[in-house]
């Protein structure tokens, strides 16, 4: 007896469904760790903040970064609301630093992208209000973190005037399941028209 057309069907379909499950479940778990989750998200009221582990994580990777590259760091986690959820600053770090890492992270945080992202042509008004009004700080050296497509928290850094940003990039990079944002490139340029 040959076996219906549907009954073909199902027997591709069905495997094929418990495999993407699975591969789903395995990605859910590896990413669980790095979000709040069970009754701590439910206290917070959340489904996408970066969680101590990760946060801590992070700064450790930056850390080590700034110590490879001979400077000291003060580096700062928030979560998606712009509360801090990590924060270090190493030895030697003057205490301007510590806000400037603060106010970095508020900057890609609410702007949802890297400070700085474009340094041939910053916006200068746009720095300055956001500077006043927020206390943000466009310099180099806020990254937002972001897991699955979602902005779960940024990273602010601040020791060294050129590496703060890839400091935080590394950070990133350290945890499994982060995607690091690409260091902006040269400005496009206009073409004339013809």
């Amino acid at each position: 007896m040959v076996p219906s057309r549907f009954f073909r069907r199902a027997l591709v379909f069905f495997p094929a469904a418990a495999l993407f499950a699975l591969i789903t479940t395995n990605a859910s778990a590896q990413n669980s760790s790095l979000l709040v989750s069970g009754d701590a998200a439910v206290r917070a009221v959340t489904n996408g903040e970066i969680s101590g582990d990760a946060a801590v994580k992070v700064a450790q990777a930056c850390q080590d970064f700034a110590a490879q590259h001979g400077f000291a760091a003060a580096v700062i986690v928030l979560d998606p609301d712009g509360d801090v959820v990590h924060s270090h600053r190493m030895d030697g770090v003057r205490p301007d630093e510590i806000e400037s890492a603060l106010n970095k992270a508020r900057a890609a945080l609410f702007n949802k992208n890297a400070t700085n992202a474009n340094p041939q042509n910053p916006n200068v008004v746009a720095a300055v209000r956001g500077s006043l009004a927020r206390g943000f700080d466009m310099s180099p050296g806020g990254v937002p973190i972001v897991l699955d497509n979602q902005m779960i928290g940024a990273i602010g850094v601040s020791g060294s005037d050129t590496l703060d940003a890839d400091c935080a990039r590394a950070g990133i990079a350290a945890v499994p399941g982060f995607t690091v944002p690409a260091p902006p490139g040269p400005p496009a340029q206009a073409q004339p028209r013809r």
